[in-house]
């Protein structure tokens, strides 16, 4: 009952739908329980006609005489009538019987010997007072069967009917769900509304504060990026001043602990300038004007990461290498590919202790391309995995340098490219051997058809 009362708290469709079934079965009810009373009324209306009826045929045909039996029953006239007709005169009278020549004229009922009957009295042309009688027990049948077939339209209309008031009410609900879809569709990359001239209109003053919502948001995100680009493009040329004067302190000569200080400075302005990159490029990425999309070859972008990042890797002294030749084509921003293989290929480095090794593979699927990126780290804790696309999260790990942005600009990437990102630490014996990347980006002919794993 709970679930029941919580479900029809939450969803006005579901009350509505609750409400009005309730409404149709009570009155269906109602309606049958008035056709069930009118029609069994009507139908003792009937066995009284009936009555009626039969006995101004005796009377006009001049069926009974004086020397007429006591009991007779009309069989050969009508045998599913089951009346019972009596000459009620003092001759034939039976004294332990309820039926005498004393009963007055019309309708009665009484009981007798046991029985209760519905009675029709008259008196012939002939002069003979008669009685037409019916087993009430029987009437009450034959009324109730009747009845009973009146009821059957209303018995198969209500089940139809609760089936076609739930279908409109969805049907009249569909433009509200047509909203949520568009609302759901929306971009934090672009101003948009919500088309108010397909809105019904007991929800467009809602849809119209959600447009004025979006339009909030998206010039407080558009200010945020502004903001953090100005900032970085900033910091950038001083940085890059102090950069200069740390190595040219580091050419000159110094005492051991000096060079220690400055090999320190240095090191501190190397991570400051990463994530003042990582910073404009996590700008970029969200900028609304991109590059144009042209054919990209993911075997030619992988060759670029590569160069730029094998002097890195030698210096850690980690193996870098691509382990399948199989090329793909995709069609998009050049920088954009180059930029989310470069993080991937980057924190693979990163967190490759010496001596480890980066495999990197490319698969052509049916409608999509598989990118793996598999290294020897110390992979990923499983609670964090779902949080490590979250802007400067970088978990426990704080031995490596890093801004924590790389698969925060990955995934922005992806989620303009329709791809997906699958993460899992790779085990052996139940000890975690690495960390293994698997990027799927769909192909442009493709584009619009979801990836399914």
């Amino acid at each position: 009952m709970d679930g029941l009362q919580k479900w029809l708290n939450r969803s006005v469709k579901a009350r509505l739908s609750f409400w009005m079934s309730l409404i149709i079965i009570v009155m269906s009810v109602f309606s049958a329980g008035l056709s069930f009373t009118f029609s069994f009324y009507e139908a003792h209306q009937l066995q009284d006609d009936q009555l009626r009826q039969f006995g101004a045929l005796i009377n006009h045909q001049g069926l009974i005489s004086a020397s007429q039996p006591f009991d007779l029953k009309l069989s050969e006239i009508d045998k599913d009538a089951r009346i019972f007709l009596r000459v009620l005169n003092e001759d034939n009278a039976n004294s332990n019987s309820a039926f005498t020549p004393r009963m007055a004229e019309g309708f009665t009922t009484l009981r007798d010997k046991g029985r209760t009957w519905r009675v029709y009295v008259l008196t012939t042309d002939a002069g003979q007072k008669i009685s037409l009688a019916q087993d009430i027990d029987l009437r009450n049948e034959f009324a109730r069967e009747g009845a009973l077939y009146s009821l059957l339209p209303t018995l198969f209309l209500m089940p139809i009917l609760l089936i076609l008031t739930n279908l409109l009410i969805n049907r009249i609900f569909l433009p509200v769900s047509a909203s949520a879809n568009k609302i759901n569709r929306l971009s934090t990359e672009q101003p948009c509304v919500i088309d108010l001239d397909s809105v019904p209109l007991e929800i467009k003053p809602f849809v119209m504060s959600i447009n004025s919502l979006l339009a909030r948001l998206y010039h407080s995100m558009e200010q945020q990026k502004r903001f953090i680009a100005n900032a970085a493009h900033e910091l950038r040329t001083p940085l890059t001043a102090l950069s200069l004067q740390a190595e040219s302190l580091g050419s000159q000569q110094s005492t051991p602990a000096q060079q220690r200080k400055i090999s320190r400075l240095q090191d501190g302005l190397n991570r400051a300038r990463n994530l003042l990159e990582q910073l404009l490029t996590h700008a970029r990425m969200q900028e609304n004007g991109r590059e144009p999309e042209q054919p990209c070859s993911v075997q030619d972008t992988l060759r670029s990461v590569l160069a730029d990042t094998i002097v890195y890797a030698q210096r850690k002294g980690v193996d870098v290498g691509l382990t399948s030749s199989t090329d793909a084509t995709l069609r998009l921003a050049p920088i954009d590919l180059y930029t989310l293989l470069k993080n991937l290929v980057d924190n693979a480095i990163r967190y490759t202790p010496a001596q480890g090794t980066v495999d990197i593979s490319v698969h052509q699927r049916d409608y999509y391309v598989e990118i793996r990126v598999s290294d020897s780290g110390p992979g990923i804790p499983q609670q964090a995995l779902s949080q490590v696309f979250e802007p400067f999260y970088r978990g426990d790990n704080h031995s490596e340098p890093g801004s924590g942005l790389g698969l925060s600009i990955v995934s922005t990437i992806l989620k303009r490219l329709k791809g997906k990102i699958v993460l899992r630490n790779k085990d052996h014996q139940q000890q975690v051997t690495g960390l293994e990347v698997s990027v799927f980006l769909p192909t442009h002919q493709h584009f619009n058809r979801a990836i399914s794993l």
